[in-house]
């Protein structure tokens, strides 16, 4: 639905500003951060969790991937380093 409602008022502010990128800018961010929110209701609805819970869950990806990426890299380094 935020993407839906937001489409219509991005070609309205494309259509009558004189500077649309800074609104579609606004629109769009405006837009994640209402799905970042149903997100975390959802989250913590579904799972009966608290709060914190839910946000640890919504952002642990975003530190196990990085995590996860850079062992892999080191380990494919090392295997190489080893080969030669």
């Amino acid at each position: 639905i935020p993407l839906f409602i937001a489409f219509p008022f991005s070609a309205l502010f494309a259509a009558f500003s004189p500077s649309p990128v800074e609104w579609y800018s606004f629109i769009l961010s405006f837009t994640g951060m209402w799905i970042l929110i149903l997100l975390f209701i959802s989250i913590k609805n579904t799972y009966s969790l608290s709060g914190s819970q839910a946000l640890t869950i919504m952002i642990s990806p975003v530190i196990f991937v990085p995590l996860v990426l850079f062992v892999f890299i080191l380990g494919i380094i090392i295997l190489v380093l080893t080969l030669r």
